[in-house]
């Protein structure tokens, strides 16, 4: 099993950061963190997951859990 750094970053710094084992890049990400992972919009706060074996980088961001629930519109 490939082993990951992967660092819980805020905008460009990083936080904090552990050596995981892990099967995929998404799985070392979620081990880090106990929230959703996100892969498709640009958080301020985000997983950096790097296989140094290979020379690959991953970018996960992490879902803020202070948005609020979608709304329906009035009338619905």
């Amino acid at each position: 099993m490939p082993t990951y750094l992967v660092e819980e970053m805020h905008n460009d710094r990083s936080v904090r950061s552990r050596a995981i084992d892990a099967p995929t890049p998404l799985r070392a990400a979620s081990e880090l963190i106990n929230r959703k992972i996100g892969s498709q919009t640009w958080e301020k706060k985000w997983i950096r997951v790097t296989d140094e074996v290979r020379g690959e980088e991953f970018a996960y961001s992490i879902e803020n859990k202070d948005m609020p629930a979608a709304r329906a519109p009035r009338g619905a």
